[in-house]
């Protein structure tokens, strides 16, 4: 009888122990992550820090502009030295101008690098990288909260969001 007494007793106080371990542990996950991005913000006007890494070509290139675009960020372009294909220094010129004049915040990086798919990474450091198009675009429009595209009873915030889109893809192609 006493020694399950002592030992049910024991159990109740390492389990309490570790409880607490796991609430000091939760908190510091919560300041790091705060440090690390900053509070996330509920509103599109949030700002952005993102990396999109991708091939020469590939259609990423547009997304990071049309990224720029509604976030309201310019854009920097880097060359991996995993990168063997050249770049065109015509369609870089336009990323560089994406926004240029209208704000001073950097928010989109872009990376040509050897790569089969495009890869993203909001907040660098925190978390683990988005590959393919398909993913990168679903996970940008949860995380920012553009369901504009698919809401009928808002065709304006629709169509202004296409326009934003088709105004990207324009700059960066002509």
């Amino acid at each position: 009888g006493g020694d399950d007494v002592t030992w049910a007793r024991d159990l109740e106080a390492r389990q309490d122990k570790c409880l607490t371990e796991l609430e000091l542990l939760q908190q510091r996950v919560y300041k790091l992550e705060a440090d690390c991005c900053g509070a996330k913000a509920a509103e599109n006007t949030s700002k952005m820090d993102i990396v999109i890494g991708c091939s020469v070509g590939s259609p990423a290139v547009y997304m990071a502009a049309v990224i720029a675009r509604k976030v309201n960020c310019l854009i920097k372009v880097f060359s991996h030295s995993s990168n063997t294909k050249e770049v065109d220094s015509s369609v870089t010129n336009k990323l560089l101008c994406v926004n240029n004049g209208e704000t001073d915040y950097c928010g989109v990086n872009l990376i040509y690098k050897d790569t089969p798919t495009p890869q993203f990474m909001a907040c660098p450091g925190r978390l683990v990288a988005v590959s393919g198009l398909s993913n990168i675009l679903r996970y940008v429009g949860r995380e920012r909260k553009y369901t504009s595209l698919y809401d009928e009873e808002d065709l304006e915030s629709a169509a202004l969001s296409i326009a934003d889109i088709a105004l990207c893809c324009t700059l960066t192609s002509l």
